[in-house]
């Protein structure tokens, strides 16, 4: 058979043009792969970087999204986990480091100072003000400057205003209450990056009604007294202007230095009031009464009353009196008498009064009876003679560890038949 030319022409075309496309194919296939890897590899570098670069702002959010992070190292022989050391489980959840690094960061800050001031009283509608200073407590003392304060209301615990601190950390607020009461108030600071909240103490404000009377409150008591012995605070609590008694009201009675209430007392019909204390060691101390008030009468602070408690022995003064110097044989009748300070400025109480006769008649000298003084330092004995005759009775006081011993006058009783 005869080839022919022109096919084979195009055979040979074919198997050339064949061999030059695999040819293509195959370089082609080897330059994707390269630039395939140069892609991934250049992917991975970006990712490495961007993690890098992005790690320090994604951290504190899966921080709080509650989701446990361990970190571990491979081993040749076992798988090691890597625990902060303030973990206190087994495994680290990011709520607990974030409270653990939250904690030390606010004790890295510095400590701060609130203080409040407000009036006692004020009358409703009538505007006061509440003011106070912001302060780094560490020393040296900061007034901390352009912070933002808050108002509070205690008996609700909301917001009822806010200002801010001026160059010297001072700050106030003007508010009022359009009815009558006692209303109770705190500031509190929030904090900041370097300074640790504050809350101040609760300050006490007594809105009047705006008819209330002004009241005048008295308070008295004796100059020097022995320890352990008691005295009175009596006083009275009257209408300023009219003089009027205010009774029936309870008068709070307060010891200066600690401002601590000691007790009360009840006003009478005349306004009058008074209550028994004693110190149990010696010293100078002061006293003062208060009035609350009420929807019709102001409040109202006495002023101080000092009382001097002495340690030291202190003389006496001892007294004795019949009823009648002629009695009856077999006829009661009392021998009464006071313990008082020499010094006239008070009496003592509950203490033992020894009561002896001495018979002139007779001729023989013996004790009667005894009796303990009352809040007054009064005493009272009741005593009979059966035989006529003259009779002499003294009393006498022994003492004791802070007052000196005293013996009376001697006074005389006829006993008739």
């Amino acid at each position: 058979m005869v080839s022919d030319p022109a096919k084979n022409k195009t055979d040979g075309v074919q198997k050339h043009d064949g061999t030059e496309c695999e040819h293509t194919r195959v370089t082609l296939c080897t330059k994707t792969r390269v630039h395939y890897c140069l892609k991934l590899t250049a992917s991975f570098i970006g990712v490495i970087l961007v993690s890098s670069l992005l790690m320090p702002l994604l951290f504190p959010i899966l921080l709080s999204s509650g989701v446990p992070i361990v970190l571990t190292a491979k081993s040749s022989s076992s798988q090691v986990e890597l625990k902060e050391p303030f973990a206190k489980t087994n495994v680290l959840t990011p709520n607990s480091l974030f409270a653990t690094r939250l904690q030390e960061e606010v004790q890295t800050r510095n400590t701060t100072t609130l203080t409040v001031f407000a009036p006692e009283t004020t009358l409703q509608g009538s505007n006061f003000i509440l003011s106070g200073a912001l302060s780094r407590t560490c020393p040296p003392q900061v007034l901390l400057s352009q912070k933002t304060v808050d108002l509070y209301d205690s008996a609700t615990n909301h917001v009822i205003g806010s200002t801010r601190t001026d160059l010297q950390g001072n700050y106030s607020f003007a508010w009022s209450e359009s009815s009558w009461g006692t209303y109770t108030y705190y500031v509190r600071f929030p904090g900041d990056l370097q300074n640790r909240p504050r809350t101040s103490e609760n300050v006490v404000v007594n809105v009047l009604p705006l008819n209330a009377r002004n009241t005048t409150l008295a308070i008295f008591a004796v100059q020097t007294v022995p320890q352990r012995n008691t005295f009175t605070l009596s006083g009275y609590l009257e209408q300023t202007y009219s003089g009027h008694s205010v009774c029936n009201q309870i008068i709070h009675l307060y010891g200066n230095a600690t401002n601590h209430e000691i007790g009360s007392a009840q006003t009478d019909s005349q306004g009058y009031y008074s209550f028994a204390w004693k110190e149990n060691s010696s010293g100078t101390y002061d006293y003062y009464a208060r009035f609350e008030g009420d929807s019709q009468i102001m409040p109202y602070r006495s002023e101080n009353v000092t009382v001097k408690v002495s340690d030291q022995l202190e003389p006496t003064y001892l007294t004795i009196y019949p009823p009648l110097y002629l009695v009856d044989q077999g006829d009661n009748f009392m021998l009464s008498g006071s313990l008082l300070l020499s010094c006239g400025m008070g009496s003592l109480n509950n203490c033992t009064i020894h009561i002896y006769r001495n018979n002139l008649t007779l001729g023989n000298n013996q004790e009667i009876g005894s009796v303990k003084t009352d809040e007054q330092g009064l005493y009272t004995l009741t005593w009979q003679e059966n035989l006529p005759g003259t009779y002499d009775y003294y009393a006498h006081f022994e003492g004791d560890s802070q007052i000196s011993p005293y013996r009376s006058e001697n006074v005389t009783v006829y006993v008739s038949s």
